[in-house]
């Protein structure tokens, strides 16, 4: 057990320390009768976003790996020619893609209101 509050026997026999468990969640929130406007999304959608690109330089770098490993064993394996053109294929793909998103945030940006300069007399 891990506290000394009230336990229960969870759904596969180990005991569930409750209070423990009630520290864990938060206080209020559209569940408990809270509001759901004490969320703010623009911090979700960074964090979002950066989940997004750690996992998109995790596929590169994966890739990149898989490719070091082909050419290390050389072209005495089975599907080399295969593999080499799919891994090269997706690594341009995510390079492509990447430069486009890059363009896509800037022209964004410029058009937002708050990012032009104002027109004076």
């Amino acid at each position: 057990m891990q506290g000394m509050g009230k336990t229960e026997r969870g759904e596969q026999g180990r005991d569930i320390d409750l209070t423990s468990l009630r520290s864990t969640m938060p206080a209020s929130g559209p569940l408990q009768g809270g509001s759901a406007s004490n969320l703010n999304m623009n911090l979700y959608a960074t964090k979002k976003t950066a989940a997004e690109g750690m996992l998109d330089i995790a596929l590169f770098l994966a890739n990149i790996t898989h490719m070091k490993t082909v050419i290390e064993q050389g072209a005495g394996y089975r599907y080399y020619a295969a593999v080499l053109t799919l891994i090269s294929f997706s690594l341009a793909l995510q390079i492509v893609a990447g430069i486009l998103i890059i363009i896509i945030a800037r022209l964004e940006l410029t058009r937002l209101p708050s990012c032009q300069r104002p027109q004076g007399p």
